[in-house]
Order: C-alpha cells, then structure tokens, then sequence
C-alpha cells in the first residue's frame, strides 16, 4: 500500500477547493457579530440615562483605595458559519460533518481575577487575568465516507478532536478624566493554542486478505500575542446600590505564530512531523457591560456582565488542515470571535 496515503497532499477538485476557501476564514458575520455587540452597549447606556433621570439620588460607583474581583465567565465561540461540507457519504452525497460543526467549539467556562489599586489625583492601577478551554469531539462509523482530508481512501471510521485554549494578561494604568468615564492604556498579552487531530481506520480486503489501516494527522497552532491596549470605561449609577459599568477596548499586538504538523499511519509505521514559525501582527477587539449590586456599601459588590471579543490576524488548526503545500507559509489571515455572560464579586478596602 503506498505511502501516499497519509501525506496531505490531495488533488485539486470541487470540494477541496470549497472546504480550503471556507477554512480559511475571515467570517463574514464577524462585522454582523460586531455592531450587534456595539448596539447591545448603546442599549445599555441609553437605558442608564432614563434611570438616572428616575433615580437622582443613587449611589456611585465603589471608590476604594484597593480592589479585588473574583468571577467567572461562560464563553460560547461560534464557528465558520458556512455549512460547507467536509465529510460526505460518496454514495448518496449525505454530509456526515460540515465546517460549521467542526469549528464551532460551543460553551467553556473559565475564571476572571482581577486587582486594582488607587493612587492620588484619580489614578489607578489594574491588573487582569482570564482564560479558557473548548474541547470538541466527533466520531463517524459509516461505510463509505469521503473527505477531502484522505481523498485516496474511504475510512468506515472517524475521529475528530478540536481542543483550543487561551490565556489572557493586561496591566492597565487608569485615570478618569471625567465623571464617570476613565481612560485605560497599557501592555497585554495573549496565548491562544490549537490543535485538530483526525484519526481514521479503513478495512481492505482483498482475495481472503484482510488490513486494517489507521492513519492520523494533526495541525497544532500557537499564537504568543504582546502589545498595548488602549481602552474606555464608563461608569454610570442607575438606581440606589446598582450601578452600570460598559467598556471598550483595542489592542495592537505583535504575534510570534508556530505550527507544528504530524502524520502517521500503521502501514509505513512512520510518524513525519513539520514546524514551520511566522510572526505577524494581530489586533484584538473587546467590548462589553456589567451590572454593579452594591451588597455591602463601598465594600461588597456583585455583578453580572456580557462581553465581546473579536481576535484578527492569528494562526488556528482548521485552515493549516488544508493547507497542503509542503513549503506553504502558516496561514494567519483569520479572524475568530467569541462573547460571554460573566458574574463575580468584588471587594473593596
């Protein structure tokens, strides 16, 4: 059996050419996901307004010489929205998985840590911390199967992992330069790690001979992100203890990628493996908006919040998938969204 089999090398037909154009996706309804995320803060200031107009006596937000806040967030990422087909019945055209399943990694969880001092003439410190892990698993046992990944073969089984996980770090310096509204600048950093493995098996038989082929291949990406951010932050009391808090932020980062591409199957019993680095620059976009209760006056605080972040510019596993040149540079040209419900506590002394 040739070992051609494993290598990612594929013609170039239809289908192919669909799925490699859909992977590489800058998401058309990232500009939708955008403005829906702008207009939800529009919403929120706008109802702030016509509360404080009812309520001209709320409290202001908490004024601490120190602060910790300790929270949550629920993510959900959302996928590449195209619906193009990646693994089809060859016999009656059936799309067993699509670009939107594969790459729309759901719900994970993860902690938000954040820690601030106040020093003279209205100027704070921050410090912020967050991340989170998605995993996504599909497995297909059906005859017949065709994918542009192994087009020289029919697998009768399937497996897919998706696992991606970022982690996030910010000092921020802050000073209010008006009641109410703070400016906020300083260095940030992100980790976003990849990985997409396919595993597949593959009965042949022939004149009483009977083989097993089971192949693997996997593309895992890391984007190590450093630069500055600049940002806003409105705070506005709404109602006696509550108060409402929205913010925006962008970030200029330089992005050292890497990715590192393996092979394997149990004919040749060969693993391969090919790294390939570029560095490129990638720009973060935040938004979002909490809801202060004041528990405990100027001491105990809770919230609850949704924010929005959009990352353009990084290297993630489902496009390097089909990226099939052997000399092909790491494919940065992407843009990936994610949004969040988030809730903590915050202390203040």
């Amino acid at each position: 059996m040739p070992k051609v089999l494993i290598e990612s090398n594929f013609p170039v037909d239809p289908i192919s050419q669909t799925v490699v154009s859909a992977l590489v996706y800058r998401q058309e309804g990232i500009d939708v996901r955008v403005w829906y995320s702008l207009a939800c803060l529009l919403v929120l200031a706008l109802g702030a307004a016509e509360a404080q107009a009812q309520w001209p006596y709320a409290t202001t937000p908490q004024q601490n010489e120190w602060w910790v806040e300790v929270g949550g967030r629920v993510y959900d990422r959302l996928g590449s929205d195209l619906g193009l087909p990646l693994i089809i019945s060859s016999v009656t055209n059936e799309t067993y998985l699509d670009s939107d399943k594969a790459t729309d990694l759901n719900a994970a969880a993860g902690p938000d840590i954040r820690f601030g001092r106040r020093g003279a003439f209205g100027r704070e410190w921050e410090f912020v911390t967050n991340m989170a892990r998605w995993r996504e698993d599909v497995e297909l046992q059906e005859a017949n199967m065709f994918s542009p990944l192994f087009p020289l073969f029919e697998p009768d089984f399937i497996r897919m992992e998706y696992n991606s996980t970022f982690y996030n770090l910010e000092l921020n310096a802050r000073n209010s330069i008006l009641p109410g509204v703070t400016l906020l600048a300083g260095p940030r950093y992100m980790n976003l790690q990849e990985q997409m493995q396919f595993n597949t098996e593959t009965l042949f038989v022939d004149n009483g001979f009977a083989f097993l082929l089971q192949t693997e291949i996997a593309s895992h990406t890391r984007n190590s992100m450093i630069g500055g951010q600049v940002g806003l932050e409105l705070n506005q009391p709404i109602a006696r203890d509550i108060y409402l808090q929205g913010f925006i932020k962008v970030a200029g980062m330089g992005n050292q990628t890497r990715l590192i591409e393996t092979s394997f199957d149990n004919f040749s019993n060969v693993r391969s493996s090919n790294e390939l680095t570029k560095a490129t620059g990638t720009f973060i976009g935040q938004t979002g908006g909490r809801v202060y209760f004041e528990m405990v006056p100027r001491r105990v605080a809770s919230w609850v919040g949704y924010e929005a972040t959009w990352i353009d510019g990084v290297a993630i596993a489902p496009p390097q998938m089909l990226n099939t040149d052997v000399n092909a540079p790491v494919v940065t040209a992407n843009t990936i969204f994610w949004h969040a419900i988030t809730f903590g506590v915050k202390f203040g002394y």
